[in-house]
């Protein structure tokens, strides 16, 4: 079977008819091109390090779509910048297209970006945080975030965070974004219009699939879970590779931040003000104590995770920087129990909520206090196996030092 070399980057082929005086087969990228394809076919792997200037991605895009087109493959391109893969969708794919345009018309292949279901909105989120935005956000600044949602909503065509105009609270995203703990599914009624499901649909009809490092080794790390992500493919590049290591890192060890479990905590119950999701909640008739209880529960989680991250603050110095801890048990693990508790009495609460939406929300939420106190227990114990674990605090403009728990 002819290279891509023979039959599609040659003088005078449909490349060079495309780029006219621009085209040049340069002979670093000619060996490039020969060596993804030998990988390709014998299902190898290949690392290749290129200067600027020699065309890496026409390289490995000219041999990927032979493959697709010829084999009925999926090829995966994962980059670590928007850059980069902006390059790709707006230039370099849309001329290879062109260059291998069929003769009934029909498109050669499918190219689609990937993002993670975090940056599409959900319609249903928002309307519900829209309706009860009084009893969930606890000042002016969150509800100005909100309206901005609100506003970009009507006009987004593609309901992603890349058209987002910039939120004076970010955090408000949380309540309007595409989130899995708490999808409907088809129950949802915003089902048919929910932008990730569309994402999702013209995914799996594609074969050249672009998306980012982290996107990849997110969906690599569900795949040990068997709960992957991707649709099934058959090859993968890593573009911009010397990134990869740090990214992986961060997907395959363990983490727990001072932020991720305070905004987790004030998402619940606004401390002093009543205010979060567990204020709007509505449930049958006779259940107020439990949700009480939930609301009490969250207050006395609050209390433990200031003592843990004090603790991790102290470790330090109270100033920025990273400690290395050298052994298991150096940390005392008040958040664990004190998190579990927190998911179960969610997870109680779901059972007695009136609305079909809200037991969705309570169980995403005790999902995410069952996973703290797990992360927490990994970290404390140092579960994970030729791991290093440190604590790493930073400076916050208005919350003074913030601590970090890491493992990888």
């Amino acid at each position: 079977m002819p290279s891509a070399l023979e039959t599609v980057l040659v003088p005078g082929g449909p490349i060079a008819r495309l780029m006219g005086d621009d085209f040049e087969v340069r002979p670093q990228q000619a060996r490039m091109i020969e060596a993804v394809e030998r990988a390709m076919a014998s299902r190898d792997s290949l690392l290749v390090e290129a200067g600027t200037g020699v065309g890496k991605s026409f390289a490995y895009l000219v041999p990927a779509i032979k493959r697709i087109i010829e084999h009925n493959e999926v090829v995966v391109v994962a980059t670590n910048t928007i850059a980069l893969q902006e390059q790709l969708l707006s230039k370099d794919i849309p001329l290879l297209r062109e260059a291998f345009k069929r003769e009934d018309g029909k498109e050669p292949f499918k190219a689609e970006l990937v993002k993670g279901r975090g940056n599409y909105l959900s319609l249903r989120r928002l309307k519900m945080a829209s309706e009860r935005q009084d009893k969930l956000f606890p000042d002016e600044a969150t509800l100005r975030s909100l309206h901005v949602i609100e506003e970009w909503a009507y006009a987004t065509t593609d309901g992603t965070l890349s058209t987002l105009p910039q939120l004076e609270r970010p955090g408000v995203w949380d309540r309007a974004q595409s989130d899995a703990g708490n999808c409907m599914g088809r129950k949802c009624p915003t089902y048919e219009k929910c932008f990730y499901q569309q994402a999702r649909r013209r995914m799996e009809k594609a074969n050249l699939l672009i998306c980012n490092h982290a996107m990849f080794f997110s969906d690599l790390a569900l795949r040990a879970q068997e709960t992957g992500f991707l649709p099934k493919y058959q090859h993968v590049i890593l573009d911009e590779a010397h990134n990869v290591e740090d990214v992986a890192s961060e997907h395959f060890g363990v983490a727990l931040s001072e932020g991720r479990v305070r905004f987790l905590l004030t998402t619940l119950v606004h401390p002093g003000r009543r205010k979060g999701f567990l204020g709007s909640l509505l449930v049958e008739s006779g259940e107020q104590p439990l949700l009480e209880r939930a609301m009490r529960t969250t207050m006395e989680a609050s209390r433990a995770a200031e003592e843990f991250f004090d603790q991790l603050v102290e470790l330090t110095g109270r100033r920025p920087g990273m400690v290395r801890i050298a052994g298991p048990g150096t940390i005392a693990n008040q958040i664990s129990p004190a998190f579990k508790e927190l998911a179960l009495s969610l997870k109680r609460l779901k059972d007695v909520a009136l609305y079909e939406e809200d037991k969705f929300e309570l169980s995403a939420y005790s999902m995410r206090a069952a996973a703290i106190a797990e992360q927490a227990e990994l970290l404390c114990a140092q579960g994970v196996p030729g791991c290093v674990y440190w604590v790493e605090t930073t400076k916050h403009e208005t919350h003074g030092l913030r601590a970090n728990f890491v493992s990888s």
